[in-house]
């Protein structure tokens, strides 16, 4: 007879949220990692001595859009999907470097900018209000002021599995489970006596 007391008890706690890694992404040559060159173009490989040379998760490579040396402006974008998440707990994360600035952008919202390629930087927002049920955009506008442009980043969004609705009782269920404790303590009675 206690069981169904634990049962109901049970059934009626709602479920707990897990996290998870949404997506992930980084600039690589011909646009394999993700963050890739906005448009038709394809990012090439452009690395040079002065930039910082260290690996990252996931790995990623300095690229720039057709000649480094005469494109000056690039825009890159990464998408992302939060569709069976909980948008108020999403989270996004990375490095970023860049030969000469970038700023970022998360569905509109700017939220970082920086200049500088002797290391990478973090970056990120957990800003609720920036992120979308369903798709994302994450872009970054990249620019160069002389010289050859080149720029590198990695990102990974985080956020937590949506709850799945509890199922609403149909109206003559709570009549029903006193009905069958009714008539579980009766068969226990007539049991005994």
């Amino acid at each position: 007879m206690r069981i169904l007391p634990a049962l109901i008890l049970a059934a009626a706690l709602p479920a707990t949220a897990d996290a998870a890694t949404v997506a992930s992404g980084a600039t690589l040559r011909d646009d394999a990692g993700g963050i890739n060159v906005t448009g038709t173009a394809v990012s090439i490989y452009a690395n040079y001595a002065t930039y910082w040379q260290g690996t990252t998760t996931p790995e990623s490579e300095w690229v720039w859009e057709g000649d480094a040396y005469s494109v000056d402006e690039v825009d890159f974008s990464f998408e992302f999907d939060l569709t069976g998440y909980d948008v108020s707990t999403a989270s996004l994360a990375g490095l970023i470097g860049v030969d000469n600035t970038v700023t970022v952008y998360l569905n509109g919202n700017e939220f970082f900018s920086h200049s500088g390629f002797t290391s990478l930087v973090s970056y990120g927002t957990a800003e609720a209000s920036y992120f979308l049920p369903g798709l994302n955009v994450l872009s970054y506008e990249a620019v160069d002021l002389g010289g050859p442009g080149s720029f590198r980043a990695t990102v990974t969004v985080t956020a937590d599995v949506a709850a799945t609705p509890a199922v609403p009782l149909p109206a003559g269920a709570p009549l029903m489970i006193g009905a069958f404790a009714l008539l579980g303590a009766l068969g226990m009675r007539a049991k005994r006596g």
